[in-house]
């Protein structure tokens, strides 16, 4: 019975992905799929970005306390 309720609803979540290609089609789905790749290469990047700037200030903060610099001007 479990089986058939596990089946049921992979039956259920199937239906609304195919209603959704049958309403909107695939070209549409194509352009959301690169859409939503395009936004989490972007994230990607600025993230990337991010700690490597926040890496650089702490190098930079390292080099010039070993060099005897007082860093809390």
């Amino acid at each position: 019975m479990a089986r058939d309720r596990e089946r049921g609803s992979s039956l259920a979540r199937g239906m609304a992905l195919w209603f959704s290609l049958a309403v909107n089609g695939l070209d549409a789905y194509r352009d959301a799929v690169r859409a939503a790749n395009d936004t989490a290469r972007y994230a990607a990047q600025r993230i990337r970005d991010i700690l490597d700037y926040h890496s650089s200030v702490e190098q930079a903060a390292a080099t010039a306390a070993r060099a005897g610099v007082n860093t809390l001007v």
